[in-house]
């Protein structure tokens, strides 16, 4: 676990079988801490979450539900996930709250946002608030 930018604490889990690591992330926020993607987390990691508090779990796609239920648990936290993957989740067995993502992915946007750091494949290094706008325009209302 470590803080890879300021207010943004990642934690990683090996996955033998497809040879990388798998990333879950803490966003500190002062209107409440996101638990982004979270993975098999160490003992430190859920005192940390637990200490510091978790507002929202956010599951990005339905392949990540990974460790979400444990954090649930662990904090309270609702989770939220795109409606279009909600339904293979809880397939997977994920406790998913009422669809709130675009609510919890609009509210991002209202911040500066430059860097987004992500679960699985590249990270936005750059004008990240743009690319969640994007994003949040393609959600069903």
């Amino acid at each position: 676990m470590r803080e890879i930018v300021a207010g943004i604490v990642m934690w990683s889990w090996r996955s033998e079988p497809h040879g990388y690591d798998f990333n879950g992330y803490l966003v500190r926020h002062p209107d409440g801490n996101l638990c982004i993607d979270p993975v098999e987390p160490g003992d430190d990691v859920l005192a940390l979450l637990r200490r510091e508090g978790v507002a929202r779990i956010l599951v990005t796609n339905r392949n990540h539900v990974r460790r979400a239920n444990l954090v649930r648990e662990q904090t309270g936290a609702p989770v939220a996930i795109h409606p279009a993957d909600a339904a293979y989740a809880r397939g997977q067995g994920a406790t998913i709250d009422p669809p709130r993502l675009r609510e919890s992915v609009e509210a991002l946007t209202s911040l500066e946002i430059d860097t987004v750091l992500v679960g699985d494949g590249e990270p936005i290094l750059r004008e990240a608030g743009a690319r969640l706008r994007e994003l949040v325009a393609t959600f069903p209302a």
